[in-house]
C-alpha cells in the first residue's frame, strides 16, 4: 500500500508541475472545476489508502490496493485525454524540431506514478535481475565478474531472492563468472544505482522511455510536419499504452535500442537537406548506430540497413562518407566477435551461430510468427492493446513503409522464425519494441481521419478496450508475464470460473489453433468496413467503447454454445486428480515440447465439454514415458457410461490414436479420460496425454460400443 500511496504522490505533484509549465510554454488552460475534480479525486484515492489499514483492510484484502491502482491509472487516462488537446498549441502549426519539454516531462511522472506499485507487486524478473547484478559489479566490484556476486548473494539487494547463474553463461579460465548479457546498460544505470540503488535505476530506464516519446516527435516532423494533431493522437498512443506502458520502468534493452534507432532516423533523415551543422547531423546518426551492437550485437542488423537507407538517400559525394561508415561497422562487428572469442570462447558469448540461421528454418514458421507477434492473445501487440489495430486501416506513405521494411526487415527476419520470438519470460512484444518509433509514424495518417463517423467508431472501440486493459496490467503487473502454453492468465481465470474452455477462441502462434488463422482477415476485414462507414451518430465515440463489452459477452456465450472440438490437457478447466503438467511451466523453451498433461495408473481427467452430436470420433494425441508395460490401453467416454477401450501402441515417440464412432448418451456433458496398465505396472510407467480432438456426428446410435 505504501508504493501506491507514493504513486498518488508522484501523480498529483508531478501533474500539477506539468500542467503549469506546459500553460507557461503556451498550451491552452484546463477549465479550474475539470482541473479541481481530477485532482480531488487523486487526494480522495491517497486518503481511502491511507485510511484503509485503520479500516481493518490491511493490505487488505489484496483486492483494496489493486482496485486503488486501477483507478490510479484511469484517473491519469482521463487527466490525459483531457490534457492533451490543451498541449495542441505547443507544437504550432507545423511540428517543430525541438518540441517543448513538457512531451518528456508528461510520460516521464505517469511511468515514475506507476513504478513504485509495479515493482512491489511485480519485482524484476526474466533477464531483469542479472542486468541488476551485473551494475551492482560495476558500482561495488568495477568489474563484471559475478562470481564473487552470487557467492555473496549482492541480489537481494534488489530482490528476495538469491540468483544463480543463467545457464550458458559464460565462464572465464580462473573461474569467472559473466554475463551473458553486455555492460552498456549497466553501464547507463550505474550512477543512478549508486545513488538510489534498483528504484534509481528503475528511474533511469523510465527517463529513456519518455525522451524515446519526445524524439519521436521529432521524428514525426520529417513525414508528417503539417499534421500535428494527428502526430499527438499517435505520441499519446505510443507513450500512454502497452507496450511503452509496461516496459517504461523494466530493464530490458529493446526500449533503450528505440530510442537509439529514434536519434539515428532523425538524424538520418536531416542529411542531405539544407539544415544547419551537417556534421553534427553525422555525429548523430553514427553515435547511435555504434551504440547499439554493443547494447546487444543482434541490432547490428538495425545499424546497417538504416545507413544503408541513409546512403541510397545521400547524394554522390556524401553517399562515399555512408559507404565508409558501413565499412567501419562491419569491421566493428568483426571486432567484436573477436574479442568474444577471445574472451569467452564465443563469437556471439551465448548464442550458436547454427541456432540463429533463419535461412535454415522451415518457411511455415514465417507466417506463423509474424502473426503471433501481433495477433497471440499471450504475446501479441494486439492483444495487449487493441489501439494499436488501427495499423491495420491506416494508410502509411508509401516512401516511409519501403524504408522503414529495409531497416526493420533483416531483424525481423531473424527473429520471426524463432522458437523464441514472443520474448520468453517478458511482457509483451518485447522484440517488437525496438520499433515503437517506426509503428507510431504508421498511426499517424490513421488520425488524420478520427472525425469521421466510422472512424470515431473503431477509435472508440479500441481506445475503451485498450484503456480498460491497460489499467488491468497496472492492477496485476504479474498477468503481462505469460508462460508459453497458448493462454493467459486472464483466460486461465475465466475458463476455471466458468468451467469451460474459453482460450479457443483466441489466437494463439505458441500453440497454433483455428483462431490464429481466422482472426487475423476476419478482424482487418471488419474493421475497414467500420472504418469506411459514413455514419453520422454524435455519440460514436461512446457506441464504439460499448463494443469491446458486447464482443466480451458474446465469446462467453458462445463458449457455453458452440461444440467443442479440440481439448488441451494441460488447460487449467481440464479436472485432474494427480499427474502433473508436462513439461512445467519453468522449463526453458517450453515451445520445444509437446504440452500435455502426465497420466499414471490411477489418475483420470475429466474434461467439461460442449456435446455436437450422439456420435463422435476422437483422436489423441499421446506418448508413452518410462518403462512400458505390454498392455496399456486408454479408456475414454463420457462420464457415468462405459468407456472405449483402445491399445496403446509400445513405441514411445508422440502418436495419434484414433477412437470412432465413439456414443455420446443424451444429456453428458464431462469427457473422461484414464490409463489402464497391469497392477505389477513398474512405477514409473505414465502417458503423456497432449491434444484431443473430436469429430462430431449426429446419426442416432444403434448400439453400444464394446470392450
Amino acid at each position: 500500500m505504501n508504493a501506491l500511496l507514493a504513486g498518488i504522490v508522484i501523480a498529483i505533484a508531478g501533474l500539477a508541475g506539468v500542467e503549469r509549465l506546459a500553460v507557461r510554454h503556451g498550451a491552452r488552460r484546463w477549465p479550474a472545476d475539470r482541473r479541481r475534480a481530477v485532482l480531488s479525486t487523486l487526494a480522495l484515492l491517497l486518503a481511502v489508502g491511507w485510511v484503509a489499514p485503520a479500516l481493518g483492510l490491511r493490505y487488505g484484502s489484496a483486492l483494496v490496493p489493486r482496485l486503488l491502482a486501477g483507478a490510479l491509472f484511469l484517473l491519469l487516462v482521463i487527466y490525459l485525454w483531457q490534457l492533451l488537446p490543451r498541449l495542441r498549441p505547443l507544437l504550432g502549426a507545423r511540428v517543430p524540431a525541438r518540441p517543448s519539454s513538457v512531451f518528456v516531462l508528461l510520460p516521464f511522472v505517469v511511468y515514475l506514478a506507476i513504478l513504485p506499485w509495479a515493482t512491489a507487486e511485480r519485482p524484476p524478473d526474466g533477464d531483469e535481475p542479472y542486468y541488476l547484478l551485473v551494475t551492482h559489479s560495476l558500482v561495488h566490484d568495477f568489474d563484471v565478474d559475478l562470481a564473487n556476486n552470487y557467492e555473496a548473494e549482492d541480489s537481494r539487494r534488489f530482490l528476495e531472492r538469491a540468483l544463480e547463474p543463467q545457464k550458458g553463461d559464460p565462464v572465464g579460465p580462473q573461474g569467472e563468472v559473466y554475463s551473458r548479457h553486455n555492460a552498456l546498460l549497466p553501464a547507463v544505470l550505474a550512477p543512478a544505482y549508486l545513488a538510489a540503488g534498483k528504484h534509481g535505476a528503475l528511474a533511469v530506464m523510465c527517463l529513456i522511455a519518455a525522451l524515446l516519446c519526445w524524439w519521436t516527435l521529432r521524428v514525426a516532423r520529417h513525414w508528417f510536419a503539417d499534421e500535428p494533431g494527428a502526430v499527438l493522437a499517435a505520441y499519446f498512443v505510443m507513450a500512454f499504452t502497452s507496450p511503452l506502458l509496461l516496459y517504461s520502468h523494466q530493464v530490458w534493452v529493446e526500449v533503450p535500442a528505440a530510442l537509439l534507432l529514434s536519434v539515428a532516423l532523425d538524424a538520418g533523415w536531416s542529411l542531405g537537406r539544407n539544415g544547419p551543422n551537417p556534421r553534427r547531423q553525422w555525429l548523430y546518426l553514427l553515435l547511435p548506430l555504434l551504440v547499439l551492437p554493443l547494447l546487444k550485437i543482434r541490432f547490428f542488423l538495425i545499424a546497417l540497413p538504416l545507413l544503408a537507407v541513409v546512403a541510397f538517400r545521400l547524394g554522390r559525394r556524401s553517399r562515399r562518407w555512408a559507404l565508409a561508415a558501413i565499412a567501419g561497422f562491419v569491421l566493428l562487428a568483426a571486432g567484436i566477435l573477436l574479442f568474444n572469442q577471445m574472451q569467452y570462447g564465443n563469437p556471439l558469448k551465448y548464442h550458436n551461430i547454427s541456432k540463429l540461421s533463419f535461412y535454415w528454418t522451415e518457411l511455415e514458421r514465417y507466417p506463423r510468427g509474424l502473426n503471433g507477434l501481433f495477433f497471440d492473445v499471450a504475446f501479441g501487440l494486439f492483444a495487449s492493446a487493441p489501439i494499436w489495430l488501427l495499423l491495420v486501416v491506416a494508410r502509411p506513405r508509401l516512401g516511409l513503409l519501403v524504408q522503414s521494411l529495409v531497416i526493420a526487415g533483416p531483424y525481423l527476419l531473424l527473429l520471426i522464425p524463432r522458437s523464441e520470438w514472443y520474448g520468453a519470460w517478458s511482457p509483451p512484444f518485447r522484440y517488437g519494441c525496438f520499433a515503437l518509433t517506426l509503428l507510431t509514424l504508421f498511426l499517424v495518417p490513421a488520425f488524420r481521419d478520427r472525425r469521421r463517423g466510422g472512424a470515431r467508431l473503431v477509435i472508440g472501440a479500441l481506445a475503451g478496450s485498450t484503456a480498460l486493459l491497460s489499467a488491468l496490467w497496472v492492477m496485476r503487473p504479474g498477468w503481462t508475464y505469460n508462460f508459453a502454453h497458448g493462454r493467459t492468465h486472464l483466460l486461465d481465470i475465466i475458463s476455471t470460473g466458468q468451467g469451460i474452455d474459453v482460450a479457443r477462441f483466441f489466437p494463439s502462434a505458441l500453440r497454433p489453433n483455428a483462431a490464429l488463422w481466422i482472426w487475423p482477415p476476419l478482424l482487418i476485414a471488419t474493421l475497414w468496413l467500420l472504418w469506411r462507414w459514413r455514419i453520422r451518430t454524435l455519440g460514436s465515440w461512446w457506441l464504439g467503447a460499448s463494443l469491446p463489452l458486447v464482443a466480451a459477452a458474446s465469446v462467453l456465450v458462445l463458449a457455453h454454445r458452440l461444440p467443442t472440438t479440440t481439448i488441451e490437457a494441460e488447460d487449467p478447466y481440464v479436472i485432474a486428480d494427480g499427474g502433473e503438467l508436462f513439461p512445467g511451466l519453468w522449463v526453458t523453451g517450453r515451445t520445444r515440447y509437446h504440452g500435455g498433461w502426465r497420466l499414471s495408473p490411477g489418475v483420470s481427467l475429466e474434461v467439461p465439454l460442449i456435446p455436437g452430436g450422439r456420435r463422435c470420433s476422437v483422436a489423441v494425441e499421446l506418448r508413452r514415458v518410462g518403462r512400458r508395460p505390454a498392455r496399456t490401453y486408454l479408456k475414454i467416454g463420457p462420464k457415468d457410461s462405459k468407456l472405449a477401450t483402445a491399445k496403446i501402441p509400445r513405441e514411445t515417440r508422440w502418436t495419434t490414436l484414433e477412437i470412432d464412432e465413439l456414443v455420446w448418451p443424451e444429456g453428458a456433458d464431462r469427457l473422461v479420460v484414464w490409463v489402464k496398465m497391469p497392477k505389477r505396472a513398474p512405477d514409473n510407467a505414465a502417458l503423456l496425454v497432449d491434444r484431443i480432438k473430436i469429430r462430431w456426428s449426429d446419426p442416432e446410435p444403434d448400439g453400444p460400443i464394446s470392450d
